[in-house]
């Protein structure tokens, strides 16, 4: 600030007749063709390149728009496809949960037929056997009652001191078996 005082300073006094202001004034033709040039300028600035500059930073701000909004629809797709998987991975688990519980039913179905298939078999063993045992002991008790009936039939001739025919010791034998069986028949 100092130094542009002492510049005025000096030209007030260096000049001899029009005072200071010539050396800070331009000239009357610079100041013509500096405002010609500024206004050619300014003509060609506000023809071809503040339309061009306007143009670019319109097309700037579409392509920038327009890659906003292709941005938005690609996070709304990505979105919606995150959705869909969600949705399918839900399904799945839902599907998986339902073949789980199908298969536990299953399983415990075959399971219980399972047990049931043994449960008869074994009754039927059991009942088997007992017919088995069954017969072996009418079996036994019929062994019995002949062994009875033929040592009765040897102890009837040696009373009798005769001989029994054949036939008619097989009758009273089946006779004796047939008595024993009434009389086992009833006490039990």
């Amino acid at each position: 600030m100092r130094s542009a005082l002492v510049v005025l300073a000096a030209a007030a006094e260096g000049s001899a007749g029009g005072g200071g202001a010539d050396l800070l004034l331009p000239h009357t033709e610079e100041l013509i063709w500096g405002t010609i040039s500024f206004l050619v300028l300014l003509g060609v600035l506000l023809k071809i390149a503040f339309p061009a500059a306007k143009k670019a930073l319109q097309q700037r701000e579409d392509k920038i728009r327009a890659d906003l909004e292709k941005a938005e629809e690609a996070r709304q797709a990505a979105d919606s496809l995150l959705d869909e998987y969600r949705s399918r991975i839900a399904k799945a688990r839902e599907e998986a949960n339902t073949i789980l519980e199908e298969a536990r039913k299953t399983a415990e179905g075959l399971r219980k037929e399972i047990l049931a298939k043994a449960e008869a078999q074994a009754n039927e063993i059991v009942q088997r056997a007992r017919l088995e045992a069954e017969n072996e002991r009418r079996q036994a008790m019929a062994d019995v009652y002949r062994e009875a009936g033929k040592v009765a039939v040897e102890l009837a001739e040696k009373i009798v001191g005769e001989v029994i025919d054949s036939d008619l010791q097989r009758r009273l034998v089946e006779q004796y078996i047939r008595d024993v069986e009434a009389l086992a028949s009833s006490t039990e």
